[in-house]
């Protein structure tokens, strides 16, 4: 019975490893959308959910320089250790210099099993279809124009409301003079 529980424990502790999980955001820090002269805030999280702490880890995030601005933040940063069931989170501020529809690469996290153990790589999730917008642009969705087809169908079934009972009293009026004129 001893040993059973002692080999359930040595399995528990071999088996024992971190997994690293992370996730990319990316928020307008003005208004709804990233504009291009704006400031646009990314931020990356790491989750461990493995049963064991990660070494040496490193966060590579690449972001085309031709297209973004670094305002603050590295793209690189690393921590000595991430505790089993401990969050990190690290942020970079960018300014889009052009408009439409960016493809962001993944963020790459590089981490240990234990201090000096074998490299293990992760990688976030990505922003699909990030659309940078243009500062004219973005003041016309602010206005409602995100919701140009919403509006559209309320306006249509509103003005059905209204027309359909005005035009059958007009209707109505009209058989009604006519009976009055024939009297």
């Amino acid at each position: 019975m001893i040993a059973a529980l002692f080999l359930v424990l040595l399995s528990a502790t071999a088996f024992a490893t971190p997994n690293l999980i992370s996730k990319k955001s990316v928020f307008a820090s003005r208004g709804v959308q990233p504009t291009v002269g704006q400031e646009m805030i990314v931020t990356i999280e790491i989750f461990n959910v493995g049963s064991s702490p990660a070494y040496d880890v490193r966060l590579d995030d690449k972001w085309h320089v031709d297209y973004f601005a670094p305002v603050s933040g590295a793209a690189q940063t690393s921590w000595e250790v991430i505790p089993a069931g401990a969050n990190v989170s690290h942020v970079i501020i960018l300014v889009p210099k052009s408009s439409g529809y960016m493809e962001t690469r993944r963020a790459t996290v590089d981490y240990r099993e234990t201090s000096n153990g074998e490299e293990i790589r992760s990688v976030s999730t990505s922003v699909q279809g990030l659309r940078i917008y243009e500062p004219n642009e973005v003041d016309w969705l602010s206005f409602g124009g995100s919701h140009i087809k919403e509006w559209s169908v309320f306006l249509v079934f509103a003005s059905v409301t209204v027309l359909a009972p005005g035009l059958f009293y007009l209707s109505v009026q009209s058989q009604k003079d006519q009976i009055v004129k024939q009297d």
